[in-house]
């Protein structure tokens, strides 16, 4: 099992985290380009080479994204699903499909293979500066994979929002 942390940048226009391994250093930043929230990009934090793009489906009624690769080859879609009580997302990938369940307030998931093995487990801290996860993946095989998806859980449940309250003061 590997320990991993995911930390949203606060006072940023556009969507930025990192990701941390279990001694706190940066191993991989994700974020989005200007005025294109629709996409993130996942690269290495030292090279800065984009391992993962994952880009939201435009004119779908449930939110669906698609993952693509460095070599820019699609290796999953997914799609949200119909559940009363919590949240459901289907994976269907190269690596295998997969179900990501999540509590109604959308703070605890898990990643399950089909047969019901979870190879991850993802727990957002209640009281922290920003969104903050603690990852914990218990395949080693596409530990990155997992990674990409759990970015799509915030930008899915937890997207940064503007407050519309100009045109709808009280007097």
């Amino acid at each position: 099992m590997k320990q991993f942390y995911l930390k949203q940048k606060v006072f940023s226009i556009r969507n930025r985290y990192t990701i941390l391994d279990d001694k706190k250093n940066a191993i991989y930043n994700a974020s989005s380009p200007m005025f294109r929230s629709r996409v993130l990009h996942l690269n290495d934090a030292k090279s800065n080479e984009t391992l993962y793009t994952m880009i939201r489906k435009s004119f779908t009624f449930r939110p669906s994204y698609k993952v693509i690769d460095e070599a820019g080859k699609m290796v999953a879609s997914t799609k949200k699903k119909r559940a009363f009580f919590k949240r459901k997302v289907e994976v269907a990938s190269v690596y295998g499909d997969l179900v990501i369940e999540g509590n109604y307030r959308a703070h605890i998931f898990s990643i399950k293979q089909p047969d019901g093995r979870e190879v991850a487990a993802i727990n957002k801290k209640r009281l922290s500066w920003g969104d903050t996860y603690e990852i914990a993946v218990y395949a080693d095989d596409h530990e990155l994979f997992y990674l990409a998806l759990i970015l799509l859980i915030d930008s899915k449940y937890h997207p940064k929002r503007k407050r519309k309250n100009s045109s709808r003061r009280r007097r």
